[in-house]
């Protein structure tokens, strides 16, 4: 409840715990036997004050923490008790009568679910109906000195339900709006006798119940409960959390069933086990009640089929996408078909099944991608290390970055960085090598919208070149192939001659001295992508013109309507560009060749992934100043290259008046050629070769562009690393080993994003949820999680939450603290570009 989040946690705990002594937010845990303060107190993303205590695993917000005190004097309050103690502990009245009603309307609700359950398990031990039931759960090895313990009933015929009800004085209203009457339909007697198993949402409480008839087909199946609320997991209901325990979650219910029942017989109490019905769906929600109920880090363990494993993937998915490791288990022995009830049959104990699944643990992306990402052989390996001092501007810049956009994949910043020298460099250096080869790269970055920061990361870099007085070299940010096209020949703006400013105006000249070469950031480049597929679209002219500039030719001419024939000379294009996996998808659906014609070969593809949850650090609170070691190398480096100086002279008539017309005389541009050492150039064509045995081994042919051009990519990266480095005599190994190095990430990034685009269905889901909240959040302008879910059908208040909050990380949103006249204060989420 809200009310949590208006009082001191600090001056809570010292009023429960006198005797504890708090120092900067840290005090001994009272929960266990310790000396050292392992107790830390701090404000969550939530605004709300929180605690955790990283020696016992204690942790929540105040309401927890009058719960978890309360316990250490064998009281055990429910959440209105603990509220009312918070009452009596600040002297303020936060208890609302319509919070009040709701907490007695869910008692009343809950209470009423545990009859129902207390009647059903009943009658599995006892009525005639359920014999056959009672007979099959004995041959699954689930005897009847278990059920009791067990979250499981038989379901009777309706008008019993109904007689009982009537003597338990449970409104049949309420039987009606929770849909446990099934008998009057016409298939109502099928489920007479079935198995029920009970779901629960939290530990204690039952959300729904799912029938099935003994003896059927596991897709023969039937829910009871409301629809509007998640089935939760099958077993919370009966389970007494423990802390720092890891859940195993399994795909069906006797995966469950089996593994409780044997762990009943031998020492009398659950185990950590819960099942995630696979034929109830897979849903983002769930994982985010796992999370905040505080279990450990899920294991994952499905049936040994495909179905199995696309349960887990899916499932392993979602864990990250909330924040929560997770692990997939392959215990010793799990033969094809078998499901985890076989293992647990087959090994006839608890510890030893336990035992056999902790021990087969392993990660659920890293073990998929060893396969799939291909090892370079021993022979086109360099020593590691050997590139370590080989940038160190890009070192610092990597750090400067990581500091300031925390929350960006670490890709992001070491791409972003190369992009800035590429744009610098501007076809100014080259070395030989087959033909002349320069240092343009085209780098997207990828990964869904709002979780890894693309934009964050991708604007340092900008503001880098902008403190260096580099910003010239950029291309406007949108623009159409013919507007780009001109902007690169040079021409003075018409309304040159009015400028007054000579700042202004040097920098017109600027940029007309190395008109044709341009750095060019592209924020929103699935929306270009999308419109340069588009057939017969303005912006297709671009898929051309990039793969052209790729090439570096001596010049481009082409010719228009208002001009005539123009020409551009030495074209060349840094491009950094954001981008999601679906945009990928998208632009598979219009132009599936774009793997196979050599354009998509052309860029560096950096995907976000990463095998534990995306980084929570915080930004820091500071301003942001950009240090002079990243801007005056880049200036020097500027210099030494050499920038073409450029005349603007008036056109005067014969009569010696001006015409307001202007000729503009440009000097030759320099070219610095790097020399490229003898041992890079094996080196160069020992990765080269032994890539392209890679990919001549592979079956997959959307590979053999990428891989025939990872080396060209390496040794444009190198050369820009000897070229910034003024005692470098030319690329050394140093340069190469890098290179290499990035090059190799680069190439693991293309499998990665291979992967997420092959397993796109659950990744497209969310990326469609999420731009609905954007929509939804800017059309509203500052709405709450739960105004906004009004205009949000099949998504839940928390799961609507989870994406407000991944935008106020992107910095697309911002949170703040509302009034609420009606109530207390609430959280609202304030968007940027509002439509209000």
């Amino acid at each position: 409840m809200k009310a949590s989040e208006e009082v001191d946690i600090l001056a809570i705990f010292q009023q429960l715990f006198p005797q504890q002594r708090i120092s900067q937010g840290k005090a001994v845990c009272p929960f266990h036997a310790e000396r050292t303060a392992s107790l830390h107190f701090f404000k969550g993303t939530d605004g709300k004050p929180r605690y955790n205590c990283f020696g016992c695993g204690a942790k929540g917000d105040v309401l927890d923490l009058i719960q978890a005190s309360g316990r250490l004097d064998g009281e055990d309050l429910s959440l209105l008790q603990a509220l009312r103690r918070l009452e009596e502990l600040t002297g303020k009245k936060l208890i609302s009568p319509k919070a009040q009603e709701a907490y007695q309307a869910r008692k009343r609700q809950q209470e009423q679910m545990q009859a129902v359950y207390q009647m059903m398990n009943q009658a599995l031990h006892t009525h005639p109906d359920a014999k056959s039931l009672r007979e099959w759960l004995i041959e699954r090895h689930i005897p009847p000195e278990t059920w009791e313990r067990l979250p499981i009933g038989a379901y009777p015929p309706w008008e019993e339900i109904k007689t009982w009800a009537g003597k338990e004085k449970i409104p049949y209203e309420w039987l009606q709006e929770e849909r446990l009457l099934i008998g009057a339909e016409r298939d109502g007697g099928k489920w007479t006798g079935a198995l029920a198993f009970f779901y629960g949402q939290s530990f204690g409480e039952i959300s729904r119940i799912k029938l099935r008839p003994a003896r059927a087909k596991a897709r023969e199946a039937r829910f009871l409960g409301k629809e509007s609320i998640d089935i939760g997991f099958f077993g919370l209901s009966h389970y007494q959390p423990q802390n720092g325990e890891r859940p195993l979650l399994v795909e069906g219910e006797f995966d469950m069933l089996v593994p409780w029942a044997q762990a009943l017989r031998e020492h009398g109490k659950v185990p950590n086990i819960f099942c995630r019905s696979g034929s109830a769906g897979k849903t983002l929600s769930a994982m985010m009640a796992l999370k905040d109920l505080g279990m450990g880090a899920p294991i994952l363990l499905g049936d040994n089929d495909k179905a199995g494993q696309d349960w887990e993937k899916d499932l392993a998915h979602f864990c990250r996408q909330v924040g929560m490791d997770s692990s997939l288990c392959s215990p010793q022995g799990y033969l094809p078909g078998e499901d985890p009830a076989d293992i647990a049959l087959r090994l006839g104990n608890i510890e030893v099944f336990e035992q056999s699944v902790m021990g087969g643990l392993r990660d659920p992306f890293s073990s998929y991608v060893e396969s799939s990402f291909p090892q370079l052989p021993e022979s086109a390996r360099m020593p590691e290390g050997l590139g370590r001092e080989a940038c160190p501007w890009l070192d610092r810049y990597i750090e400067f970055s990581r500091k300031w956009s925390p929350r960006s994949y670490e890709g992001f910043h070491e791409a972003c960085g190369i992009w800035v020298l590429s744009t610098v460099a501007a076809r100014r250096i080259s070395a030989h090598l087959g033909g002349k080869r320069y240092t343009s790269l085209y780098i997207l970055l990828i990964s869904r919208t709002s979780i890894w920061a693309k934009s964050t990361a991708a604007k340092i870099s900008m503001d880098i070149l902008r403190q260096a007085g580099l910003d010239w070299l950029l291309a406007p940010d949108e623009s159409t192939p013919q507007g780009f096209l001109s902007d690169l020949c040079g021409h003075l703006p018409p309304d040159y001659g009015d400028i007054e400013s000579n700042d202004v105006r040097e920098r017109i000249k600027l940029e007309i001295s190395m008109s044709g070469r341009r750095g060019w950031f592209y924020e929103e480049f699935g929306q270009h992508l999308s419109a340069m597929l588009k057939e017969g679209g303005f912006m297709a002219e671009f898929r051309g013109l990039l793969r052209k500039f790729d090439d570096h030719p001596d010049s481009h001419t082409y010719s228009t309507k208002s001009r005539g024939r123009e020409r551009i000379d030495k074209p060349y294009l840094a491009l950094l560009g954001c981008l999601t996996p679906a945009d990928f998808q998208e632009a598979d659906r219009k132009g599936g060749m774009m793997w196979h014609d050599g354009y998509w070969a052309r860029f560096s593809l950096v995907t976000a992934f990463q095998q534990k949850s995306c980084c929570r650090d915080r930004f820091p609170d500071t301003e942001r100043i950009i240090p002079d070691d990243l801007i005056t190398p880049l200036a020097k480096w500027n210099q030494r290259l050499g920038v073409p100086k450029v005349y603007v002279n008036p056109v005067f008539a014969g009569n010696g008046k001006d015409t307001g017309r202007f000729t503009v005389e440009r000097e030759l541009e320099t070219e610095t050629l790097i020399p490229i050492s003898d041992d890079v150039f094996e080196a160069f064509y020992s990765y080269h070769d032994a890539l392209l045995d890679l990919a001549s081994s592979s079956e997959n042919m959307a590979l053999d562009g990428h891989y025939s051009r990872f080396a060209e990519k390496a040794l444009r990266v190198a050369m820009l690393m000897a070229s910034l480095d003024e005692r470098s005599k030319g690329v050394e190994l140093k340069h190469w080993a890098r290179g290499q190095e990035i090059a190799e990430r680069w190439r693991e990034s293309l499998h990665r994003l291979l992967e997420q685009l092959t397993d796109s269905v659950t990744s497209s889901k969310e990326e469609v949820k999420e731009e609905k909240v954007r929509n939804v959040g800017r059309k509203l302008g500052n709405p709450t999680a739960t105004e906004a879910k009004k205009y949000l059908a099949g998504m839940s208040v928390s799961e609507v939450q989870f994406y407000l909050d991944a935008l106020v990380r992107a910095g697309e949103a911002e949170k703040q603290l509302g009034s609420n006249s009606r109530g207390p204060k609430t959280i609202r989420y304030i968007f940027q570009n509002s439509e209000k």
